[in-house]
């Protein structure tokens, strides 16, 4: 059995972080109390986990945390109806947080303008599925649904799609 008694000082903070890289995405879209809400929610996945015969907890206890929590986030975004742009000039390309470095910056940049090139570079349909996968987190059913389609042949488009701006980018 997990000791959950020093999970709130040892794991919220993370969890905060975790919202607050969402928030910056999404800005206004949780609060504090979200923050302990989602921390909540996925505490109580781990216990109901843990209490279940067939489940064992394989990963430390902090990661299995972020990625509930992670999916609760991405959940509860989709349900509001945000971060769902399927124009490649709508979504915010998001590198890694580095200390500010001018010649860093413009290889950033330069990255992010090949990148989306080669996303307009796809058909209509091929860039809304890599979009709504790669910055909205979509699942491949919601896509499915989405396009009123099977999940596996959004799949295949998808992969299609991925392995087009992959070998683009890699060409440039």
């Amino acid at each position: 059995m997990i000791d959950y008694s020093d999970y709130f000082h040892k794991y919220r903070p993370m969890i905060a972080d975790l919202v607050n890289k969402y928030n910056r995405i999404t800005p206004g879209t949780f609060n504090e109390l979200d923050i302990d809400d989602i921390f909540q929610d996925s505490i109580l996945v781990l216990i109901e986990k843990e209490h279940s015969p067939t489940f064992t907890l394989t990963v430390k206890p902090s990661t299995f945390l972020y990625s509930i929590a992670e999916n609760k986030i991405k959940e509860r975004i989709r349900s509001n109806g945000k971060m769902v742009k399927t124009d490649i000039d709508e979504v915010e390309i998001d590198d890694k947080d580095e200390d500010y470095d001018l010649e860093k910056d413009t290889l950033r940049e330069l990255r992010r303008k090949i990148l989306r090139e080669c996303i307009k570079l796809l058909s209509e349909s091929q860039r809304k599925i890599f979009i709504l996968f790669h910055y909205n987190n979509y699942s491949m059913k919601q896509i499915a649904q989405q396009f009123d389609s099977n999940e596996r042949s959004m799949i295949t488009q998808k992969y299609k799609a991925s392995k087009s701006v992959q070998d683009c980018v890699k060409s440039k």
